[in-house]
């Protein structure tokens, strides 16, 4: 559907697009998806983990941080030029006991 109205006054928020899919398939279709957007003149926003993303013509990456606190982790939301440079999946594993 987002297809069929991009271009011209569309705004799209698409939020970890083709979530639920294997990594291969979901790269290949985000990729594809977001190209045509930009193609026909679409704007909008994709939150994604999918760093790989990063690496397309006619994007801008910004991102938000994280610190831990007290067993917790914390985000700042507050956006950052460029994709994120950090990771938390190992220290969220370490705080809810999956590996030391």
């Amino acid at each position: 559907m987002i297809l069929d109205a991009a271009g011209g006054d569309v705004l799209f928020l698409i939020d970890e697009i083709f979530k639920g899919t294997n990594s291969t398939d979901r790269l290949t279709g985000a990729k594809t998806v977001i190209k045509k957007l930009l193609g026909l003149g679409a704007a909008g926003l994709v939150s994604t983990h999918d760093l790989e993303l990063c690496e397309l013509a006619g994007i801008q990456n910004v991102h938000f941080s994280e610190r831990y606190e007290n067993n917790e982790i914390l985000f700042d939301y507050k956006l950052k030029q460029g994709k994120s440079t950090t990771t938390n999946a190992r220290r969220l594993m370490e705080m809810v006991g999956i590996v030391d």
